[in-house]
């Protein structure tokens, strides 16, 4: 094994380090939501010592996750496709980029993937083109299906790279990394293989005979003769140094992580509530200790004691700081979309339509500045495209970045339709049921579930007064 190759599988550029990988790991995780967003990654435990694994065992069985992040990127997505883009001058022998250019997909499914995925973490999109050993036309290409195809290569999957003064790359590295499960009498082994794509080649660099440190690499060079790396680069705000604006959806991540740990404080604090401890002054009654006392526990101390037997109770008001945090953290994701929240704006609805609202220039310029990046990596789409012709080409493809009041009305309206549920009404009915069930667990006689019919059936009051209801319940 040479120097050289062991560079090669070493290398890793600084804006993959493991900070910025956790954060992008966490982005796309809160997109994706369900069984990728578990506590074992994104549930805070307190010192050890202060809260025993037993306890936070607990709060990982009950924790849930509320997605925001999915319906509020879908919804500005949506925006920004409500105009499909301009594509006239897109020459004709690319028309099939239009009805497959990934895994089937067209260009519109495409880019709108690609419009989610970049506003969570960076991309590159590879354009590559099968193998053709002897001269072809653009007609034997199409009719044979041999066109050039986009390959996404996520955040983890990117090596190192290297880019000149104009933003132009000069090579990348990419993680082809797969599980070889191809011969059946085997076992499935991890094939580890980087490939390094140059503005007129790519190399691809293969471990084999691996054991400790030591292996043997194999290579595989292809010339494509572009004359330019085939790499789109997306996402990568870090790069562009005359811009320091961040993706909003990464902010709203971050947001979303907190109102997951805050409510699960929230559920410990009703479990507290509820289960009370007895401390009994030397050794408690067998009456008391053998048939139990609800949901009270007893804790013995020596009986010399002066102080009396007393209950020991967390009380529901404790939960009113975690309700204010998370109405903070609420107006946070507003304010990263360019908008204040309905209670500090005090907006008026008239059968469900929007009455008046505050258009915010943020908001503009969030749509502007995805828009404006998914029309450049869609015109470099094109670019490589074309180049595997030996055609250069400008399409000026064309995004929509005129939206009127009423983009925006619909934008905000979605926005406040997310939040008119969660955390408030349902947030706060939840917590009731949740009330409910470790009162009358042990009391075989009350119906829980026409309980939570009940709660469900009743109308919430507003949220400023919720631990004095809370403390009614």
């Amino acid at each position: 094994m040479s120097a050289d190759y062991k560079v090669i599988f070493t290398r890793r550029n600084s804006l993959f380090s493991m900070e910025k990988e956790a954060l992008y790991e966490l982005c796309k995780d809160s997109y994706l939501g369900g069984d990728s967003y578990s506590p074992d990654k994104y549930l805070i435990r307190n010192n050890e010592n202060i809260e025993p694994t037993d306890i936070f065992s607990y709060r990982s069985d009950l924790v849930s996750y509320t997605n925001y992040v999915e319906p509020l990127l879908n919804i500005v997505v949506g925006l920004i496709y409500n105009k499909l883009p301009d594509r006239t001058k897109v020459p004709d022998y690319l028309d099939y980029i239009n009805k497959s250019i990934y895994k089937k997909k067209p260009i519109d499914l495409f880019m709108q993937n690609v419009a989610i995925q970049s506003q969570l973490y960076p991309l590159a999109i590879l354009i590559d083109s099968p193998r053709i050993t002897l001269p072809i036309t653009i007609a034997e290409r199409q009719a044979k299906n041999l066109n050039p195809y986009a390959v996404i290569y996520k955040y983890n999957e990117i090596r190192d790279f290297s880019v000149d003064t104009f933003g132009n790359l000069q090579w990348i590295l990419l993680d082809n990394t797969y599980i070889d499960n191809s011969n059946p009498l085997t076992k499935s082994t991890i094939q580890v293989s980087y490939t390094l794509w140059t503005t007129e080649e790519a190399i691809t660099f293969t471990k084999v005979n691996e054991s400790n440190s030591n292996y043997e690499v194999s290579t595989d060079k292809i010339e494509h003769g572009l004359g330019v790396v085939p790499v789109v680069l997306c996402g990568f705000n870090q790069l562009d140094t005359d811009s320091l604006q961040s993706s909003p959806f990464q902010n709203i991540s971050l947001s979303s992580r907190k109102i997951y740990n805050i409510g699960s404080m929230i559920d410990s604090a009703l479990f507290n509530a509820t289960f009370q401890l007895l401390v009994w002054p030397g050794q408690a009654p067998d009456n008391i200790v053998t048939k139990g006392y609800g949901t009270v526990g007893i804790a013995e101390f020596a009986i010399d004691a002066s102080n009396a037997p007393q209950f020991i109770k967390q009380g529901l008001e404790d939960i009113a700081p975690y309700i204010i945090e998370i109405k903070r953290q609420t107006q946070d994701i507003y304010h990263q979309l360019g908008f204040k929240d309905p209670e500090s704006e005090n907006i008026q609805y008239d059968s469900g339509k929007l009455k008046a609202i505050e258009f915010s220039l943020k908001t503009k310029n969030i749509l502007n500045n995805i828009a404006t990046e998914l029309e450049h990596t869609e015109n470099e789409i094109y670019k490589i495209a074309a180049l595997y012709e030996q055609q250069t080409i400008d399409p000026e493809i064309k995004y929509n970045k005129d939206y009127t009041d009423k983009d925006l009305s619909i934008l905000k309206a979605q926005l406040d339709a997310t939040f008119r549920t969660y955390p408030y009404n349902m947030f706060r009915r939840e917590i009731a049921k949740k009330v409910a069930k470790l009162t009358f667990k042990e009391d075989k006689d009350v119906d829980i579930k026409s309980i939570e019919q009940d709660i469900d059936n009743t109308a919430i009051e507003e949220v400023s007064i919720i631990t004095e209801n809370m403390e009614q319940v």
